[in-house]
């Protein structure tokens, strides 16, 4: 009789499992996934010109106010140079990152000539948005004794690459 009750209860126990593990079976749903990884690209923006005044020489411009702005999904490092390397007018152009006390302060060691100019400019926030800085530029004549006069200009190329 013990055998019977035991072999009874062994059933009802197997069955008792086997039910509810019927009944709690998963049935599973599988979903892929799948996402395009783009190449992040290096974008800044600055002005097409910039008028900066009237100058006589042996004196400084008056500043003028730049914003570059870093479109791309990288952060850059940005860095000015004159097109044409030895324009001896142009090449007294001086670019400053942080406001002037004033806006008829001389070129001082905050300010930077093209040649030594470099800065870091953020990825925005947000893919497509933009990050902006403005910079400050002004041509200082002080010391130049060339004679070109009249409306003169040149191409300041602001080259922008990966910042770590």
């Amino acid at each position: 009789m013990i055998k019977r009750g035991f072999v009874a209860l062994l059933f009802i126990a197997l069955f008792s499992i086997v039910f509810y593990v019927s009944l709690t079976r998963a049935d599973n749903k599988y979903m892929n996934v799948s996402a395009t990884i783009e190449t992040p690209s290096l974008k800044i923006e600055i002005a097409d010109s910039v008028y900066l005044g009237n100058v006589y020489p042996g004196y400084e411009g008056d500043w003028v106010i730049l914003s570059i702005n870093n479109t791309g999904e990288i952060n850059a490092r940005v860095t000015a140079r004159l097109e044409i390397e030895n324009d001896e007018l142009f090449k007294n152009v001086c670019l400053r990152k942080t406001k002037p006390a004033s806006m008829d302060d001389a070129c001082s060691l905050a300010t930077y000539n093209l040649s030594k100019f470099d800065m870091t400019l953020d990825r925005p926030d947000e893919v497509g948005g933009v990050n902006n800085k403005t910079i400050y530029a002004k041509l200082n004549l002080e010391d130049y004794t060339g004679l070109e006069y009249g409306v003169k200009s040149a191409r300041i190329i602001f080259v922008a690459m990966p910042d770590k």
